[in-house]
């Protein structure tokens, strides 16, 4: 199954960045593991990192539109999607999206 697919059927993280701060969105709804994430979608194509930052490996991509339910973490400053930020979604495990590429969404597939 290729990383698309994968992250798309998964519970994710992900960082919503509003006015060059991070702004954590809801609703909140439980991931598979039953801890609280929110569920944001990707406002463009992504890249999906080994850690958070853009030294990390790219191990996939999110494609427009597609949803995941994570958290926000803080890792490198980077610039993507127009806006220099730290923010970072965790999703997975061990798997990362830059924040500002995020926008709060609908429910994972």
């Amino acid at each position: 199954m290729n990383s698309i697919r994968r992250v798309g059927s998964t519970c994710a993280a992900v960082a919503l960045l509003a006015a060059g701060g991070i702004a954590v969105a809801s609703p909140a709804v439980a991931s598979a593991e039953g801890a609280a994430c929110t569920t944001y979608a990707a406002k463009e194509t992504v890249n999906i990192r080994n850690k958070p930052s853009t030294s990390g490996a790219v191990v996939g991509s999110l494609t427009k539109g597609r949803t995941v339910c994570g958290t926000v973490v803080k890792g490198d400053s980077h610039t993507a999607c127009g806006v220099t930020s730290s923010a970072w979604v965790r999703f997975k495990e061990n798997l990362y999206v830059a924040g500002a590429c995020m926008k709060v969404g609908k429910t994972p597939l």
